[in-house]
């Protein structure tokens, strides 16, 4: 994936997912791979990834999830530990830590643990203001893919 410019949302520089776990799927063991990955099902089991890793609004994830960048909009239960940038949108629900040298937390967003930040930076808190595109693709159906990123 390309150099992120700064001060942009993670999904602005995604251009498609490759892996994709549906709502009704679940998921037990170790997910590798170096892809991006957007879950809206169940895991249980660690994620070692070097992609964008999503987990949508009704997804779950018990286990811990490492990844360059990742987006929270469902519920985890677990250790996160994240090397560039970390969402977490107002619909999530995290029980556990969080390592991440950056951080977007939006207003509503719940969490129990901790928070490491390794560098002198600061957690920005946000409230969507995109009206027209949730802060997770809903790609359950072909219709909804958006093809075209002018409009």
């Amino acid at each position: 994936m390309q150099e992120r410019r700064k001060n942009r949302r993670i999904m602005d520089d995604v251009n498609k997912f490759t892996t994709l776990l549906g709502e009704k799927a679940r998921f037990i063991g170790t997910m590798k791979g170096s892809d991006n990955c957007i879950v809206y099902g169940h895991v249980e089991g660690d994620c070692q990834c070097d992609g964008v890793l999503v987990l949508g609004e009704q997804g779950g994830w018990r286990g811990n999830i490492s990844a360059p960048n990742v987006i929270i909009s469902g519920n985890l239960t677990g250790n996160i530990d994240v090397s560039e940038q970390l969402e977490v949108s107002a619909t999530a629900h995290i029980k556990g830590n969080i390592s991440s040298p950056t951080m977007a937390l939006a207003e509503g967003a719940v969490h129990i643990g901790e928070i490491r930040m390794d560098r002198q930076t600061d957690v920005v808190h946000f409230k969507e203001r995109r009206a027209e595109q949730t802060s997770v693709p809903d790609l359950s159906t072909p219709d909804k893919v958006r093809t075209d990123k002018s409009k």
